[in-house]
């Protein structure tokens, strides 16, 4: 049965931590992911598309057995990361949290734009892709940056995350 376990790093060294250890722990039948999502950026009154962390400080280890070797080694190949939740040892995240990873992670490693329109009322209506059936968590829409706000629960704390979203026609009663 695979476990799933949460770890920090400072914002915006993710990618760094994700290169560094990543490769190192094949031999363990391990494997660290960093879910992204797609955003709408304006640079320079232009629209980018880039990539950011869903959860920013968090990197996840996917593993059958979180061995103490296993754990020395992580711990050795970048000290800068922490396992989140800790007793005596790392402990996995609870069915919860893992479901809600993998409801995003059912998307890739890389969540791209919601499809969405909106209703004469101006509510939004998702068409398509993860924030499909999430709309009753949205707390804001921002229609020029084309993102939506949600607030979920993981690991004990409320997040709140921006998705991107791409407006198809609205709707007309």
């Amino acid at each position: 049965m695979q476990n799933y376990f949460a770890l920090g790093s400072r914002p915006r060294n993710e990618e760094k931590a994700l290169v560094t250890i990543g490769p190192k722990l094949e031999r363990f039948e391990a494997r660290l992911f960093l879910p992204r999502r797609e955003l709408f950026i304006r640079k320079s009154g232009k629209v980018v598309r880039e990539l950011c962390p869903l959860f920013p400080g968090y990197i996840f280890l996917e593993t059958t057995d979180l061995s103490p070797t296993l754990y020395k080694e992580i711990k050795s190949f970048y000290p800068t990361i922490w396992f989140i939740k800790m007793q005596d040892f790392p402990v996995p995240l609870s069915p919860r949290d893992v479901e809600t990873l993998r409801r995003f992670l059912q998307f890739g490693e890389v969540i791209r734009p919601s499809l969405v329109t909106f209703e004469e009322s101006q509510k939004i209506k998702v068409v398509d892709g993860p924030l499909m059936g999430l709309e009753g968590k949205i707390i804001k829409v921002d229609r020029r940056k084309q993102r939506a706000r949600i607030c979920i629960e993981f690991n004990g704390n409320d997040f709140q995350i921006d998705l991107a979203f791409e407006l198809i026609e609205s709707l007309r009663s």
